[in-house]
Order: structure tokens, then sequence, then C-alpha cells
């Protein structure tokens, strides 16, 4: 049977940066391709058929990312749009967040520790705005209510499907995503929630022991 996998168009003018956002995010279960400007973008789009796009907002002359996301969103609004720049706030680059897409996802390439991250927010993107409604108040009586608030939205979504038993496969159908990219998402979900992985533990299991006794939701077991 034919695996599903997503489909990436990268827009990043810069060759190295492009070049690695393509080997990256291919390792990460998506099907990438690469475009250097608005116009190729379009071009690819048509040719492509992208489920999401990851853009830098300055491609250079020509249209700008933030013009490009415009107009996707005008011509093909079922395409997930996630911006990845070093501009710390798109007022630097003459615009204003709340003119964005509905539903995009804002990166800076600062924050970048990993693939991770950027999984992370392309998954975000995905998702639509439901990605990132806030999340219901935690009792701050909750034992572990701190370290759940460093878990994102759609980290906590994946580790509520594996504590109610999905595999990461039906988790992957559920989400309309790839394996990989929810293999991840517990990876850096894992490191958030402190589990260290050792050769003798199942580090899936211990990530959600520590997330279902953050939650109060099971007892803490023995060692």
């Amino acid at each position: 049977m034919t695996k599903w996998v997503r489909r990436l168009l990268v827009v990043e003018d810069t060759p190295l940066m492009a070049s690695l956002l393509v080997e990256s995010l291919t390792s990460a279960g998506y099907d990438v391709r690469a475009a250097a400007s608005a116009t190729a973008a379009l071009d690819a789009i048509d040719d492509f058929d992208p489920d999401a796009l990851l853009l830098d907002i300055d491609l250079g002359d020509g249209p700008s990312g933030v013009d490009l996301a415009l107009r996707v969103h005008r011509e093909h609004p079922d395409i997930a749009i996630t911006f990845l720049t070093r501009l710390a706030d798109l007022g630097l680059a003459g615009g204003d967040r709340k003119h964005l897409p509905p539903g995009s996802v804002y990166i800076n390439k600062s924050a970048i520790a990993d693939v991770a991250d950027l999984v992370e927010g392309i998954e975000a993107a995905l998702a639509g705005e439901a990605a990132h409604r806030p999340l219901p108040p935690l009792d701050p009586g909750t034992p572990g209510a701190d370290m759940l608030l460093t878990l994102t939205p759609t980290q906590l979504q994946v580790l509520r499907l594996a504590s109610a038993g999905y595999t990461n496969a039906a988790i992957a159908r559920r989400r309309g995503t790839s394996e990989r990219a929810v293999e991840m998402l517990l990876q850096s979900a894992s490191t958030r929630l402190g589990v260290v992985a050792e050769s003798e533990r199942n580090t899936r299991v211990v990530t959600i022991r520590r997330y279902l006794e953050a939650a109060g939701l099971a007892g803490a077991s023995g060692e």
C-alpha cells in the first residue's frame, strides 16, 4: 500500500539555506521541493500541488513572502502557510502580523534549535486555527502543571492520542500527517518533559507516563 506523505514547498532565495531545509524536512518525512522566488513558487504550486508552504519573508527582488502568502491564501486557501524568517517582527518588513493569512505560523530563524522545531510549526499550520486555540487553564495545584505549560498545543494533542493507546501510525492518520512527523513531535515533547533516553526503557512509554503523571491522570509508578 502506498504511504501518504505531505507535500511541502520551501520558498527560500538563499541556495544553501534552501538545500539544508529540503534535506532536513525530507528526513522528517515530507515530500519537499524548493523555489527561490515568489514567481517560481507560483509555478511550483500548479505543478506540485503542495499541502503546505514554508517561506521566507525577504525573497530579494520582486514580491515578498507576505505578498506570496496572501495571494496563495486567496487562490489556494487549503494550503497551510508557515513563515521562517530572520526578522524578529513583521513590522521590520513594513507589515503587520494581523494581516497575515488566518492560521499561518510565524517562526524566527534564531529560535530554531533543530528540525523538530520546524516540524512543530508546519504541523501547527497544517492543523489550522484549531492548533492555536488556547488550552483550558491548568489547575495550579495539579502536580506537574508547570511542566505541562512547556508543551505546545500540538505536542499535547499528540500526547493525548498516544496516552489513549493510539500508535504513531494511527495518530498520523488522524492528524493527516506523516508517521515521522509524529515521532519527532513525541521526541520534542519527551525532551521538554525531561525524559532521558535509556537503553533498557522505552522512551515513548516513559514520555506518556510522565505526561499522565504531570496532568494528574495517573499515579506515579515505581521504578
